[in-house]
This record gives structure tokens, C-alpha cells and sequence, in this order.
């Protein structure tokens, strides 16, 4: 049975089994989807193709959670097929991770919004793996200039201690709907990742400019 937050006023449904979700997801059409795939590493693909079938990113969040184990080839696959976040499943006294990404994804104004507001629906991803823990990271691109990546993680602790100079080069850009494996460089490490795209190929910068210039 659903329980009403009584806080925020939500209503919560939590399912064990992943069949008897997918029998009622489009009764329920959720606004966010939490989908543990610790648990059902079996089935969160095919619950996140389900949901995409019938409600746009703009209506349900789909948000994964995963552990350590999880490869950055994996976590590619989940933000083609639809998936927004993709946050460790632990997240004891951590609530405002949820809620950051929460509200970026249900359109919620915010200061850093403003900041680049013109770039907030570039359509292009990054992920990466962190040499440091080994734990992929997500976030949001918020603008491409000159070579230069400005992203903003989803759980900005996890990328504290990425010093000026790092090397990442466990990446995965997607670029509409093509997908590149750059060498990226830290630039900066204050509010905003800088990164710069090393070396980067003439197929990617192409790529980037037609759809910048298509957001301009």
C-alpha cells in the first residue's frame, strides 16, 4: 500500500517484486522511479525500456542505484536507455543527494541553474570513472567552450579530492546519440568540474559544434 510523506505530501510505493511494477507502472504513472539495481541486476533494464515506452524523461525520473561493481559500460547503457541518475546505493544520512538531483531533473530553479542558463538542455552526457575510488560518475554538462567541459556531478564529494592535472581516462561522451571514449584533464575543481577533452578527435568537435550551434 502507498504511504503518504506527511513532510512533503508524497505518495510512495515500494515494490519487491519487479514484475508486479511493471504490471502497474502505467496505472500509476510515477513522477520519480527509483530502481535498485543491486538487487535486480537482472531487471532494470528492461524496467527502465518499459517506463520509456510510455512517459518521457520530462514526466518520470528514472533514477538508478548501484554499487561499486557497477562498469562505466553499464552505466552508458542506462543513460541511453533512458536512466537520468545513477548514484551509489548507499546513502545513509546522505538525503540531499536525492534531493539535488530530484530538483534538477523536475525543472526547479535554482543559483547554479542560472549560472549557464542558455546551456541547461545540451544534449550531450558525461560519465566517467574516478581514478582515485574507481566509482562512476555522473552529472550534468552545462556548457562545452573551447574544448573545455564545465560539469557539475550529481554527489560532488565524490570528486573533491580530483586535483588540477588528473587524468581521466575512463570517460564515455555522448554527443546526441553518438557515443566517444575521450581522455579528459582536470582544469579547475571548485563548484563546476572544468575538464578538458584531450587530444580530442575532429568527429567529436564536429559533432559538439552542430548541436551547440543548434542550442544557440
Amino acid at each position: 500500500m502507498p504511504k503518504k510523506g506527511a513532510l512533503a505530501d508524497f505518495d510512495f510505493v515500494l515494490y519487491h517484486s519487479p514484475i508486479k511494477a511493471l504490471d502497474n507502472i502505467k496505472e500509476i504513472m510515477p513522477d520519480i522511479v527509483f530502481i535498485n539495481a543491486v538487487d535486480f541486476p537482472r531487471h532494470w533494464k528492461t524496467l527502465t525500456q518499459f517506463i520509456r515506452s510510455y512517459v518521457d524523461k520530462e514526466k518520470t525520473v528514472i533514477i538508478l542505484f548501484v554499487n561499486n561493481r557497477f562498469t562505466i559500460e553499464e552505466a552508458d547503457k542506462a543513460l541511453h536507455i533512458g536512466v537520468q541518475a545513477i548514484i551509489n546505493s548507499d546513502l545513509h544520512n546522505r538525503p540531499d543527494r536525492l534531493e539535488k538531483i530530484i530538483r534538477r531533473y523536475r525543472k526547479a530553479e535554482t543559483v547554479s541553474d542560472a549560472i549557464f542558463p542558455e546551456r541547461r538542455k545540451l544534449p550531450v552526457w558525461l560519465l566517467f570513472t574516478s581514478p582515485d575510488s574507481g566509482i562512476i560518475i555522473t552529472g550534468t554538462i552545462i556548457q562545452i567552450k573551447n574544448d573545455i567541459i564545465f560539469f557539475r556531478p550529481d554527489t560532488p564529494s565524490l570528486t573533491h579530492s580530483l586535483a588540477k592535472g588528473t587524468v581521466l581516462n575512463q570517460c564515455s561522451l555522448k554527443v546526441g546519440d553518438k557515443t566517444f571514449s575521450p581522455e579528459c584533464r582536470v582544469v579547475e575543481n571548485t563548484h563546476y568540474l572544468q575538464l578538458e577533452l584531450s587530444e580530442m578527435d575532429n568527429s567529436i568537435r564536429d559533432e559538439i559544434r552542430k548541436l551547440t550551434a543548434a542550442e544557440e
